[in-house]
């Protein structure tokens, strides 16, 4: 019986979330700009390949780190030294992930508008000083379409 509370209680959360979403992605669509891309089923290999690039990086750092924080992990007895240096791995998997898409991400947008000049952005770029219809679309660049759906992967492959 539980499971039945479980699962309608899951059905009632997602059926508003998804019946919302679709009409917020269908008035997007209906009033993007001529040209704008949306992510189409067909891209979602791109999803794939950041996924699989990210595991194998997380593959190499569990690899080649054990034996750099083996002999300085926390710890007495082995059991202990194995999760603290299994920890100490997927935090620097983790950091190399999020430094080099902070890096990435930062050279796709550093041009744009919206982009403060104390972040490399434009002398003028604000995005209080845009108005509200040039916000909702402010990027139309394949680079940032592509760099969302890469980063992405790495998010999905955590998740498999």
């Amino acid at each position: 019986m539980k499971i039945y509370a479980a699962i309608a209680l899951v059905l009632l959360i997602c059926i508003p979330y998804v019946y919302y979403a679709i009409k917020i992605n269908s008035y997007i669509s209906e009033h993007a700009p001529d040209g704008y891309r949306f992510a189409r089923f067909s891209d979602t290999y791109r999803i794939f390949i950041g996924a699989l690039a990210t595991q194998f990086v997380r593959f190499l750092v569990h690899q080649i780190m054990p034996a750099i924080y083996g002999p300085i992990a926390k710890g007495s007895d082995p059991a202990t030294k194995i999760k603290y240096t299994y920890k100490a791995c997927e935090h620097t998997y983790r950091a190399i992930y999020f430094l080099l898409s902070a890096i990435w991400g930062w050279y796709i947008l550093r041009d744009c508008p919206f982009v403060p000049w104390s972040l490399g952005g434009p002398k003028d770029g604000d995005i209080l000083k845009m108005g509200f219809e040039r916000t909702i679309y402010f990027v139309n660049d394949p680079r940032l379409f592509e760099y969302s759906l890469y980063t992405f992967g790495f998010h999905f492959g955590n998740f498999i």
